[in-house]
């Protein structure tokens, strides 16, 4: 054998030793990301489920706090509080009535609320969960939607709880349907394997607790705190309505405020939320000053597990009790005030001024309750300039 032939021999031998050492450490390489690709993703897993706990804790928490949760902060005084009180409006009269509609789970309904701004959609859904009345639930939730064009991932956002966009609706609704979170479910035992393990569960549901406070929180959660009273409350007999369920209590409320935005999203999150909300025995009331999309939302579930507010349309025979047909285009009506009620409105600013409240809201004149009680202001003004 030649020199030649030699060299190339030993060439050949130490490519082929160069090409089996870059493949083995190629397949090590592939090994070695692939088990650091399943532990990130297994470890991601494992914060995401803990993140949806501590969301699901909180939220039950805040559904038993009575909590509005808004995307920024805001004081709760509105047009319907003119003088302290709040006077009885169509509005709250019709959402009280529909409230015993639903006698426990599988009876829940969806209610859309279709009104303009300033007739008292939002006092009337903070009333709903925080008046004196006997339909006032021991849990419930005001979310307001302004500008979430998809609000399960919009609302997760707002939680800090990405984990939780998938399962939204079920995990609000279990909230609200849900045990008492200060209940202690843990199996007593004098057994030092049972003491154990209520020291275990002790020392998670605290980890849970204080997790909850970075991990996911409720954003700009207000819990209740003040009893709301209705001026007159003794001429009103849908304020000692009574609840028809099974265990004689108040069924859960969710309201969803300024719900205005008609995207692909939010039509799929209510599909999701009309059969969660049903199940769960819910009431659910959307309010929402867009009347295409309040009729659009009403055909998402064809009219029975989703229908318009009873006097919230002028649709002949449509009373709430039963389906709202789904060939019927719905007539949304503005929900106007009477005369008597915007004057009942006024009454207490008028009589501290010495006005006549008949001389601010004229007979047969049709004005928001806004415009009712600029209109006082004004006139008392106009006296102290004469």
């Amino acid at each position: 054998m030649t020199e030649n032939a030699k060299s190339n021999n030993g060439n050949g031998g130490a490519g082929s030793l160069q090409k089996a050492v870059t493949e083995a450490t190629d397949i090590l390489l592939d090994s070695v990301s692939s088990l650091a690709n399943s532990a990130l993703e297994e470890g991601q897993n494992r914060v995401n489920d803990f993140s949806l706990t501590v969301c699901e804790e909180n939220l039950k928490k805040m559904a038993m706090q009575q909590s509005i949760v808004t995307a920024y902060k805001a004081q709760f005084e509105g047009i319907n509080s003119f003088g302290g009180k709040v006077v009885m409006s169509p509005m709250i009269d019709a959402m009280l009535r529909v409230c015993p509609l639903t006698v426990g789970a599988g009876f829940g309904c969806t209610w859309v609320v279709c009104a303009p701004t300033d007739q008292g959609k939002t006092l009337a859904a903070q009333f709903l969960i925080h008046g004196n009345h006997s339909l006032r639930p021991k849990r419930s939730l005001k979310i307001d939607a302004t500008n979430m064009v998809n609000f399960a991932k919009d609302f997760a956002a707002c939680l800090n709880c990405s984990a939780a966009e998938d399962c939204m609706s079920q995990t609000i609704c279990l909230a609200l349907a849900g045990a008492d979170t200060d209940t202690d479910t843990t199996p007593k035992s004098d057994t030092a394997e049972g003491k154990m393990v209520q020291a275990a569960a002790r020392v998670t549901a605290r980890a849970t607790d204080l997790a909850g406070k970075y991990v996911c929180n409720g954003g700009n959660a207000i819990a209740f705190s003040t009893l709301i009273e209705m001026r007159d409350a003794a001429k009103h007999k849908t304020l000692t309505l009574k609840p028809v369920r099974k265990d004689g209590e108040p069924s859960p409320i969710l309201i969803i405020d300024e719900f205005y935005c008609k995207t692909e999203e939010n039509k799929s999150f209510m599909r999701t939320l009309i059969r969660d909300a049903n199940a769960a025995g819910v009431v659910v009331f959307l309010m929402t000053k867009d009347e295409d999309w309040a009729s659009q939302m009403i055909r998402l579930s064809g009219g029975t597990k989703c229908k318009p507010l009873p006097t919230n349309v002028d649709n002949q025979g449509y009373s709430g009790a039963k389906r709202f047909s789904e060939t019927e285009e719905a007539k949304w009506n503005k929900m106007f005030w009477s005369v008597g009620q915007l004057r009942d409105l006024i009454r207490p600013f008028c009589e501290e001024h010495n006005l006549d409240p008949d001389e601010v809201v004229h007979d047969n004149e049709q004005v928001t309750p806004g415009e009712a009680a600029k209109a006082a202001v004004e006139l008392q003004v106009n006296q102290q300039l004469m």
